[in-house]
């Protein structure tokens, strides 16, 4: 069934109002947007804006009064992680506006910038920021709210970006002043004083924008910023745009997939030789329903597009739901098994995230790695080391030049109730072999809440970006340990992983490769053949301990091969 592609200019309009409360402003909702609510997709985007939405026409409730929270518990500093920082004290806001979460990092040079959708003056705007002068070590909160300005009202959805070629901090969100819905840049010399600039993609229903840049100077694309996007006034579709001059302009809209089912856009990365990536979600009917990864490559600096398949569908991580999406916990925390994408040197391209672990264990975080330049994966191998059911999920992924890899995510496995911890887990050699899995935070989390009338209620941050350059792994997650009127609400925490101080000896490799001949029709012009690593998973594997101890008796692993499949557009 293939996806509707038009949409009558005059109902899009209807688009581009603005909600700023949950009182009078909703009841002024033209009565056509309600209308078209599935239509328009409305309940799968993940913006503020679309929330606002559901509950003006009165498909969702608001969010109820928010109950207490559990105490704070304390774990030991391990050496994975740096000391925990909060990066938003003294700009929480006034409860019940208190959400900050959903965050992307960057760090150039001793400067490092966090952004994150922030609610403390809904519903004018969702965007916040913080900033550090020492490589994370202390924090200064941007309480002027730079991206509360110039672009009407911010509907958050953070991008970050820092341009080696022009030399300019990039940040992107979603905005009225972009035809409604767009994508809004604002841009930095210092990543401290920032003005807004022009709109990167004028639209009247953009959601989950992913954002990236070129910063290889041996690229063809060198100085390229890439954004990708979904466009629910365009048949749901995944988009593209860059710039080429820091910023100032972009390019028209080139759209990415034209798949029948629907595809979300998770996030994009560029490799060394200037290949761009997209990985992409089909997320079946919602739900818990099964899952089916996808990544959109190009090779032509993101003029053209082809589709591989990542793997087969997989059982969605989770234990409810909260209407079209899952949920980790009863109706709280929306979560697909989204996860993150990122490039190593030598055509090594890596990807994390989440599915649902065996038996009852509802969240596991997985890894898959392409060693020819994203043309065929690895078959997934689980990150996570643990063996019981306490739930992983939603991953980071970030690449040092060098080729080390670092994974993070949220733990529960030694918490009580629902509190959790941020974890990780490092390659010092482009994901062949892996050290062990620990934790990274110096204190465990309670479930922070989320108490805004103006936030969708099981919102928790959708997506966390970490970042590594050549010595050090930058890492940001929502924490619930500052209470605020008595209640654990999203606060956001970062931490500082240096790639010299992981000294572990590594764990053998996740996979053995074995190389195979075979043929492949690019572009459906021309044919050649290439070397291929075919990927084997070891069923029934022995754990480290067990191949160390000597000879058992457990049965020989049993090998499967997993065949990739790529279309071409």
């Amino acid at each position: 069934m293939t996806r509707t592609v038009s949409i009558l200019r005059f109902v899009l309009s209807l688009l581009v109002f603005t909600v700023c409360s949950l009182g009078a402003a909703f009841a002024q909702t033209p009565p056509n947007i309600c209308d078209l609510i599935d239509q328009l997709g409305i309940p799968k985007q993940l913006n503020a804006h679309a929330y606002e939405i559901l509950v003006a026409c009165g498909r969702v409730p608001p969010p109820p009064p928010a109950p207490s929270s559990s105490a704070v518990s304390f774990s030991n500093p391990t050496n994975l992680g740096g000391v925990d920082q909060d990066v938003v004290l003294g700009g929480e806001g006034t409860y019940p506006h208190v959400t900050q979460s959903e965050t992307q990092i960057w760090t150039e040079g001793t400067t490092s910038v966090v952004a994150y959708n922030d609610s403390r003056t809904a519903g004018s705007c969702y965007a916040g920021a913080s900033y550090s002068t020492d490589r994370g070590a202390t924090w200064t909160d941007m309480n002027s709210r730079p991206f509360c300005s110039g672009h009407g009202t911010n509907f958050g959805d953070p991008v970050l970006v820092y341009d080696k070629k022009h030399t300019r901090w990039l940040a992107g969100f979603l905005a009225t002043g972009c035809g409604g819905q767009g994508i809004g840049i604002w841009s930095s010399a210092d990543g401290i004083n920032w003005s807004a600039g022009s709109c990167a993609h004028t639209g009247s229903s953009d959601d989950r924008q992913s954002g990236w840049v070129d910063n290889t100077p041996t690229s063809p694309f060198y100085g390229r910023v890439y954004l990708t996007w979904n466009d629910f006034a365009l048949g749901q579709f995944i988009f593209v745009t860059f710039s080429d001059d820091g910023g100032v302009t972009w390019s028209g809209a080139v759209q990415v997939e034209s798949n029948a089912a629907f595809i979300r856009n998770v996030q994009v990365t560029t490799g060394p030789n200037g290949t761009v990536f997209v990985a992409g979600m089909d997320e079946g009917s919602g739900g818990l329903s099964s899952r089916l990864n996808y990544v959109f490559r190009s090779t032509n600096g993101g003029t053209s597009w082809s589709q591989i398949q990542m793997g087969s569908s997989f059982a969605a991580p989770g234990s409810s739901t909260c209407g079209y999406f899952a949920a980790m916990f009863p109706s709280y925390w929306r979560h697909m098994g989204w996860g993150d994408i990122g490039a190593g040197p030598s055509g090594v391209i890596h990807y994390a995230y989440a599915q649902h672990g065996a038996g009852t264990d509802t969240g596991d975080i997985y890894y898959t790695r392409s060693t020819d330049d994203g043309l065929t994966w690895s078959a997934a191998t689980r990150l996570n080391t643990d063996s019981g059911i306490r739930l992983q999920w939603q991953p980071a992924l970030s690449v040092s030049p060098a080729g080390h890899v670092f994974v993070s995510w949220y733990d529960a496995r030694n918490t009580t109730g629902n509190d959790y911890e941020r974890w990780g887990r490092l390659s010092n050699d482009n994901g062949v072999t892996w050290q062990a899995d620990d934790v990274i935070s110096d204190a465990s989390s309670p479930l922070p809440l989320q108490p805004d009338p103006n936030v969708q209620p099981c919102y928790a941050g959708d997506y966390d970006r970490s970042f590594a350059d050549g010595t050090a792994f930058f890492i940001s997650w929502v924490d619930g340990r500052t209470l605020i009127s008595g209640n654990s609400q999203q606060d956001v925490s970062q931490a500082v992983t240096s790639i010299s101080s992981v000294t572990q000896s590594p764990l053998p490799p996740l996979r053995t490769q074995v190389p195979i001949q075979t043929t492949s029709e690019l572009k459906g012009t021309m044919t050649r053949t290439f070397t291929r690593f075919a990927e084997w998973r070891l069923e029934n594997a022995l754990t480290w301990q067990q191949l160390s101890s000597g000879p058992s008796n457990r049965p020989a692993p049993k090998v499967t091969r997993v065949t990739k499949g790529v279309k071409d557009f």
